[in-house]
């Protein structure tokens, strides 16, 4: 473990909306967090998700620990992959 951690913000209108936090050198988010129930479910997610993917050059795989939401998001991103 490096322990460098990696976090990326989202802000909109000036306010931090969401987190998403990961270990330098790891393919799989640690932490992540949509701080608004007005952003979640609507795709912030997905596209923070291509945004590091492409920003580091790595594909993100799921974490081992997973929320609810984690788990429905990544059967969802697993599906969209599949039938694009």
């Amino acid at each position: 473990d490096n322990g460098i951690f990696l976090r990326y913000e989202v802000i909109y209108n000036g306010e931090e909306i969401a987190i998403f936090i990961l270990h330098k050198g790891k393919n799989y988010i640690e932490d992540s967090e949509i701080f608004s129930n007005e952003f979640k479910h609507k795709g912030l997610a997905t596209y923070v998700y291509n945004y590091i993917e492409n920003d580091l050059n790595i594909k993100l795989v799921p974490s081992k620990s997973q929320s609810s939401d984690g788990k429905a998001f990544w059967k969802s991103r697993k599906w969209l992959e599949s039938n694009l």
